[in-house]
């Protein structure tokens, strides 16, 4: 009985076609280290491409050394003098906007340059935000408007990747503040430039035009866009500002009459 015993074991060894010893060696390990490299990086390095860059517009922010840089080269004066633009600097105090100028008085002749290249004329203190630089005449009479013109049309003239954007802008609306407020008048094709495609100057709450009657009147634009190209069109030849208003005939915008 025991010689069959292992004649059955051994015949069935080899009816397997292998040994005992082959038969443990035929099992299949545990793939442990394969799973570590089956493994899916995580994709960091994707990620950067497939952002959507910032627009360069809301990165502008102009410091006072910036409107340094841009009250250079001259302009023409009322006086019809070329004059240096940077003689801003010399004729008005100039204030960086911060918490202690909260109740700083602006004159009819000051302009808050804004950190994202707006120039506000007859603007208030709350048209300012923290670090706006804001040039201040002594003079009431020194209007910085025509040199704020000036130096948004010298920025448009700069190749495309230069430009910094610069316009200006007229709250015209803006209370009375003085006794003797000035009207200025602002010539379309010399210091408006209705050849331009994009305005230098935003179109003002409150202006008047003469007509041939050289009586003062108020227009009615129909595309805020293309102010300049319309008043030039209809023949007009400068815009009149006046930090008030009047109680004046407003007109369809026509030929002057």
């Amino acid at each position: 009985m025991q010689r069959w015993f292992y004649f059955i074991i051994i015949s069935s060894a080899v009816l397997a076609g292998c040994s005992t010893s082959e038969v443990m060696q035929t099992e299949t390990p545990l793939p442990t280290s394969t799973l570590s490299n089956t493994e899916t990086p995580i994709p960091t390095v994707t990620i950067t491409p497939t952002e959507t860059p910032v627009p360069t517009a809301t990165l502008l922010r102009m410091t006072l050394d910036d409107w340094k840089e841009v009250f250079s080269g001259t302009y023409i004066g009322d006086n019809g003098v070329e004059t240096p633009m940077d003689i801003v600097f010399q004729i008005s105090d100039v204030i960086v906007y911060d918490e202690s100028t909260r109740g700083l008085f602006l004159n009819e002749a000051s302009i808050i340059c804004t950190k994202d290249g707006r120039m506000i004329g007859y603007g208030e203190l709350s048209d300012a935000s923290y670090g706006d630089t804001i040039i201040k005449p002594r003079n009431n009479d020194d209007n910085l408007i025509r040199v704020a013109l000036k130096a948004a049309w010298n920025d448009q003239q700069k190749p495309e990747g230069e430009r910094k954007g610069l316009k200006v802008v007229l709250d015209s609306e803006t209370e009375q503040r003085t006794s003797n407020p000035e009207m200025i008048s602002i010539y379309i094709e010399k210091e408006l430039h209705p050849e331009s495609d994009t305005p230098i100057m935003d179109l003002p709450p409150v202006f008047y035009v003469e007509g041939s009657d050289h009586k003062l009147k108020r227009v009615q634009i129909s595309d805020p866009d293309n102010w300049i190209k319309e008043l030039h069109a209809s023949g007009y030849n400068a815009i009149n500002i006046a930090p008030y208003d009047f109680d004046i005939e407003t007109v369809e915008l026509a030929n002057p009459q």
